[in-house]
């Protein structure tokens, strides 16, 4: 956990240190670089990929009140498999920085590739891996990464690039250029010999003796040590650059792409003078296209040259002439790597769609040929690894294993950008992730993971037992019309046993161990007890005149539950399975199971509990007599029920119900860690059990179309388990401490915000996406549409739709219950921008009523009201609507029709006879309200650069008389808003993303600058001016956007 504690002011003069807590729930997985290399060995082949996120654990020290934690980095390695076909993650390490550029390259006389990487805060360093370390698990503690050099290169007088890339390295391994400062190129040399830089040349900085910076790119790199310099070049608004090599060329050649006021664009090639430290024109400037944005450099063995990326065109240049290529559509290449090829250069390419392209370059005849290969998540990054197979990262969807001309295996889960459901199940997170058509909805439960020990490759599992075969774990499985058996054998090795007295041509119903050496068997036909020893019947059991539905054992006692109701009680008596009593139901039995416990020190009892077709109660029975315990009605209509009953007060308590999928589910009682647990096999498998205060608890296990679970142990994992799946048997661990996991819901248009209605059972959620539309002189082939979306909020599956105008973009949604009928509503927030219009104007709060038609939710338009801005949030205070107007907030008051019909004709009828909104009090001043949170009374305002203001409402009630309720009070009945007035505000110039009000005085904030802090308001303070001044109790640098909380 990362803490971030600080003094907050008492109500008073005291100080009170109020101490805060950040966890991670779930890391962003977000890529934005991706680099290949032999990065962990010289014979590996390593991916490393960058991903931004908020440690799990930091530390720090109080200083002033204050504990400060840094910005982190997330960096993965991984080792590609010999087949292409899989990455395997040897390192996750965490490091105290925001990459803005990473280079992989090979020192002169090492046998592995080290890394480059410079921050964004203008500081560097040189890391290579380290060989010596026993395991990759020591990578958290970032400990197999060793440092080799470091230092800073800001520049006082510079000024800092506002986008694009803004770093590359020579091909040959020779420099590294970042262009982070407008005109300022800054070359760090990784190898070769270099001399020192001659005395009479001015302008160039030398690194102070003795400073970090002076010990920089020494050791193993070059005996260069410490070369890095500062070279001026004449364009300011650089789009893209890039190395390239071009024959007859020994120098460095740096590529500029760069655009100019008037819009135009040219490229520009400087000759780097490693040994005189400085740039010489090698050729242009060349104009391209206005819309040329990428750059790509052709490897020297192949003719060399630079490549330019350009809406619907690419384009050569190189020494042999130049050529060009258009593209069959309006896209742009973003992203590319090399193919190994040896007669011509072949590179794989993807556009900003996600379409993944082959590209091949002849150049000596300057011939370009782009091939279509499929299709993939909106790239960030591509990086090919050989076979025909490609890495493709991210930012908006799930990063990707590609087989070109194949098929895609997934790598990663979850987008990072995030939009969480409000008032929803503490169990589960719902998420908005991703954009345009990487869109979806993630459902993140927290739950077990597998650690997979053996998997079985099986199909058409129905169901599977624990045995003990001679003293080792063995399994029965059983199939559609046969029977198999699995054990482990001296060498705790899985293999498929033949006993002659085991049933395998029929189907098994139930299965499990009587002793050490015995075995049952259970069939439609009937019940056999098998000896593994000798593999000899000991005993069988043949029902008459029915078949045998359901089963269960205790030792050498055993139930069965036979068709047309009868259950069935024997026990096994030397050698002969004994009927010992019968008990017919008035219906057939669906499910049987046995319990033994002490019904008093020292006592053994046995009770069994039958549940019934058409009946909606358990029945529980004495083994010894079936004479019936007692009767248990439940109700459950679809969910799993669990309560505590108390046998001699017949007494039932602590009744809860559980949503635990769509699907029937199947109970399996099994012992784990020692303690009982029971497994729920469903489409959302879910291990339960129970703590020593006798709670409930639930752990969602991450795998796949389960089928069913049992115990297996083995010498080495005692608690191991075997789990049967459509497609085979798992022999895994279950981990201890549970995890989150996620499962997506792909929508494929952008979901942006998402609210929950309880009572309706559905999510509200508000998407974007690109809508086809016929071209004219004043509008695009592609128009953005906005809707809500209705999806049941347990199988996520859409129920009904609503589009919005066609100028009308919506920005907020939240749910409120009416005053009168408590029935709860959607209210959507939104904004009409017209053409050439830099900021809206008009906008409309519109509220939605879900209603159930034969047993079909639709959302309907209840009523609307015109605003004079943009809605950018909206939130519920004491039953009326807060919104977020362009610079003011406003209240609304949403008065319902008396007949119940409502005003569906998308506003108030005259007279308001039907359902409509009535505006309230406002309060304006801010630049631009975009975040709002409530609390009791008070409204939590983010503003876009004035921070957070806190307004307080004040009430009427129906005597006339004012007041201002106190936090945790009620307005009472027919009260109206008379008073919206700011009652704290944070004087300090913040760029706000998030705002969250934790309770009347304390308040979460995010900004733009990736930091969280905590705001708290002093309303005891002695003075006016202390009382409305809030004062900072707690902050945390966190190095990722915060862009919503939920409570």
């Amino acid at each position: 956990m990362s803490m971030a504690t600080a003094s907050g002011a008492a109500d008073g003069g005291g100080v009170v240190l109020a101490e805060f807590v950040v966890a991670t729930v779930k890391r962003p997985d977000s890529v934005s670089q991706t680099a290949r290399g032999a990065f962990t060995g010289p014979t590996d082949l390593n991916v490393i990929v960058w991903q931004v996120f908020l440690p799990a654990r930091a530390s720090g020290s109080l200083s002033g009140g204050i504990l400060m934690a840094g910005k982190w980095t997330h960096l993965e390695v991984y080792i590609v498999s010999e087949d292409r076909d899989d990455m395997l993650l040897v390192a996750d390490l965490d490091l105290p920085c925001r990459v803005a550029r990473m280079e992989l390259f090979r020192p002169p006389g090492s046998d592995v590739d080290h890394i480059f990487v410079a921050t964004e805060k203008f500081r560097y360093f040189v890391a290579r891996w380290d060989t010596t370390a026993a395991e990759p698990a020591a990578a958290h503690a970032g400990r197999l990464l060793v440092t080799e050099a470091h230092g800073e290169f800001r520049e006082r007088a510079g000024v800092p690039v506002d986008s694009g890339r803004v770093g590359c390295k020579d091909p040959r391994d020779r420099a590294v250029a970042l262009h982070m400062y407008k005109g300022l190129v800054r070359v760090f040399c990784l190898g070769g010999a270099a001399p020192a830089a001659p005395a009479a040349r001015r302008n160039r900085r030398a690194w102070p003796a003795g400073s970090a910076a002076s010990r920089a790119l020494s050791g193993t790199l070059s005996s260069a040590a410490g070369e890095a310099f500062n070279l001026r070049i004449r364009e300011l608004q650089v789009v893209d650059f890039s190395f390239a090599e071009f024959p007859g060329e020994e120098s460095p050649v740096l590529v500029v792409l760069y655009g100019d006021l008037n819009g135009s664009r040219s490229i520009r090639a400087y000759k780097l003078d490693l040994d005189l430290r400085e740039f010489g024109d090698f050729w242009g400037p060349t104009a391209v296209l206005p819309s040329s944005s990428f750059l790509a450099a052709i490897p020297l063995s192949q003719g060399g040259g630079i490549l330019v990326s350009a809406n619907q065109s690419l384009c050569y240049y190189g020494r042999e002439g130049e050529a060009q290529f258009s593209l069959q559509h309006d896209t742009l290449i973003v992203c590319f790597d090399y193919i190994e090829s040896d007669s011509f250069t072949e590179m794989v390419m993807a556009d900003e769609g996600g379409v993944v392209y082959s590209l091949s370059l002849d150049v000596q005849s300057s011939a370009i040929s782009l091939d279509r290969m499929g299709e993939g998540p909106q790239p960030t990054a591509i990086t090919a690894l050989g076979g025909g197979v490609v890495f493709i990262g991210s930012h908006f969807g799930d990063s990707v294993l590609v087989r070109l001309k194949s098929t895609m295996v997934d790598l990663v889960d979850e987008p990072s950008s995030m939009e969480v459901a409000d008032g929803f199940e503490k169990s589960k997170i719902v998420a908005c992730c991703g954009a345009n058509k990487d869109g979806s909805l993630r459902v993140i439960r927290r739950g077990v993971g597998l650690a997979e020990l053996a998997n079985i490759e099986l199909s058409g599992l129905v169901g599977m037992w624990s045995v003990t075969l001679g003293g080792r774990s063995g399994l029965v499985l059983s199939f559609l019309n046969e029977s198999r058996i699995i054990g482990l054998d001296e060498d705790e090795e899985i293999g498929e046993v033949e006993i002659s007295g085991f049933q395998h041509d029929s189907a098994t119903l139930f299965a499990a161990s009587v002793d050490s050496d015995r075995i049952l068997q259970v069939t439609r036909s009937g019940a056999r007890v098998i000896r593994t020893s000798n593999e000899a019947v000991v005993a069988e059991w043949v029902p008459d005149s029915s078949s045998i539905n359901h089963a269960d054992t205790i030792g050498s006692e055993f139930l069965f539950g036979l068709s047309g109701g009868a259950l069935v009680a024997c026990t096994l008596d030397d050698g002969i399975v004994v009927e010992k009593r019968r008990k017919t139901f008035s219906a057939e039995i669906a499910c049987v199971d046995l319990y033994a416990f002490e019904s008093s020190p020292g006592v053994a009892a046995r009770l069994c509990a039958v549940g019934l077709w058409g009946d909606p109660s358990i029945h529980l029975l004495w083994l010894d007599t079936l004479e019936e315990a007692a009767d248990l009605a439940l109700g459950g209509e679809g969910r799993l029920v669990s309560f505590q009953y108390n046998l001699d007060e017949n007494v039932v308590k602590d009744r809860k119900r559980f949503s635990l999928g769509l699907q029937p589910f199947e109970l399996v009682r099994f012992l784990h860690s020692g303690k009982q647990s029971v497994f729920a096999a469903s489409d959302r498998p879910t291990i339960l059990g129970c703590t020593g205060a006798g709670r409930l608890t639930f752990s969602t296990l991450g795998v796949k179309d389960m089928v069913t679970l049992c115990r297996f142990p083995t010498a080495e994992s005692p608690d191991a388990l075997a789990i049967g799946t459509a497609s085979g048997v798992i022999v895994g661990v279950v981990d201890d401490v549970q995890k989150w996991h996620t499962k997506p819901v792909h929508l494929r248009e952008s979901p942006m915000r998402i609210a929950h209605n309880e009572a309706s059972g559905c999510f509200g959620v508000l998407t974007s996406a690109a809508v086809g539309c016929e071209p004219s002189e004043s509008a695009s082939p592609e128009e953005e549409r906005y809707y809500l979306r209705l999806f049941d909020d347990d199988s996520l599956e859409i129920i009904d739709s609503f589009e919005f105008d066609s100028a009308e973009s919506a920005h907020s949604i939240c749910t409120f219950a009416g005053s009168d009928s408590g029935t709860t509503f959607f209210a959507v927030g939104t904004a009409q921008v017209m053409p050439n219009q830099e900021e809206a104007t008009r906008g409309r709060i519109m509220v939605f009523k879900v209603h159930s038609e034969f047993e079909r939710r639709r959302v309907a338009l209840e009523t609307s009201i015109d605003v004079t801005g943009c809605v950018y949030s909206l939130e519920c205070v004491k039953g009326r609507l807060v919104a977020a107007i362009n610079n003011k907030v406003q209240v609304f008051r949403f008065v319902e029709s008396s007949d119940g019909t409502g005003a569906s004709s998308g506003g108030h009828a005259d007279g308001f006879s039907g359902s409509h909104l009535e505006a309230g009090q406002k309060h304006s001043g801010f630049i631009q309200a975009l975040y709002l949170s409530t609390h009791s009374d008070f409204v939590a305002v983010g503003d876009i650069l004035n921070s957070v203001a806190v307004l307080q409402t004040g009430w009427e009630g129906p005597g006339g008389q004012s007041t201002t309720v106190a936090a945790g009070g009620s307005r009472g009945s027919g009260g109206v808003i008379k008073q919206l007035a700011e009652v704290a505000r944070d004087y300090d110039s913040v760029w706000m993303t998030a705002v969250s009000a934790v309770d009347d005085a304390t308040y979460v904030c995010g900004e733009a600058s990736f930091n969280l802090f905590v705001l708290r308001r002093r309303a005891g303070a002695a003075s006016e001016e202390e009382r409305r001044r809030m004062v900072v109790a707690g902050q945390m640098h966190l190095g990722s956007m915060v862009n919503r909380f939920r409570k």
